[in-house]
């Protein structure tokens, strides 16, 4: 049974509701609504997604909202991400969810970035190596612990990135292909970038990104020191 609510078609195109807000980082929250309380301004991303939801038009699809807690349970860092333990836990829900309805089309309706790891963790499951991705954000969202934007938000594509080294050497060649291609377009200096992205490098090594687990695949994904 899923942990989410849902009204349920099979196959069809899946409205996911998921106003997750715990993977901002806490200091880029300050930063960017100094205006407001701390408290309130973290869990402004929820607003957002009240805002889709009343804009967009009506669904005639399944919609499934992905449950997410508003109390500080589960904010603690570990692994170098903030508030891991709840994201991990909202993720594994939203996933559920996602396979439940078997969609054969999803919208998400968020939150912060790290939403779109769930819909596209499912579709790599689905295609596998026969998948495109078209990143469109303000931010490349390639960061690791160490990276000067803070937070799980900002590692979203990365974590994807890093997934898909577990399925094939093609799939790893063109993940670290399109990492190198985003942080140079973020006109980031070769000096910031995190070691290991580099297309051929033949090696095995341990993927030590803390989103990842170590999963043994033919590039690091390089938790190293970044200027990014």
């Amino acid at each position: 049974m899923s942990h989410a609510a849902t009204s349920r078609s099979r196959g069809d195109h899946l409205r996911l509701v998921w106003p997750q807000w715990q993977g901002a980082g806490a200091a880029v929250v300050k930063e960017l609504a100094p205006e407001f309380p701390h408290d309130v301004a973290r869990r402004g991303y929820t607003v957002g997604t009240k805002v889709l939801e009343a804009v967009l038009p009506p669904h005639d699809g399944p919609t499934a909202a992905v449950p997410v807690t508003l109390s500080d349970d589960g904010l603690e860092e570990r692994d170098g991400v903030e508030a891991k333990t709840v994201i991990l836990k909202q993720l594994a829900n939203a996933l559920e969810t996602i396979r439940d309805h078997d969609p054969a089309r999803i919208t998400t309706l968020g939150g912060e970035c790290a939403v779109s790891v769930a819909p596209f963790t499912e579709l790599a499951r689905r295609y596998g190596d026969d998948l495109a991705v078209i990143w469109i954000d303000s931010h490349p969202d390639i960061g690791t612990p160490d990276s000067a934007y803070k937070g799980y938000h900002a590692m979203a594509a990365a974590t994807r990135a890093m997934a898909a080294l577990r399925t094939s050497a093609r799939a790893a060649h063109e993940a670290m292909r399109c990492l190198v291609t985003m942080w140079k377009a973020a006109n980031l200096s070769s000096e910031g970038m995190p070691s290991g992205l580099s297309c051929g490098v033949k090696s095995f090594s341990r993927c030590h990104h803390p989103m990842c687990g170590s999963v043994r695949y033919p590039l690091s994904c390089g938790r190293a020191k970044s200027s990014a």
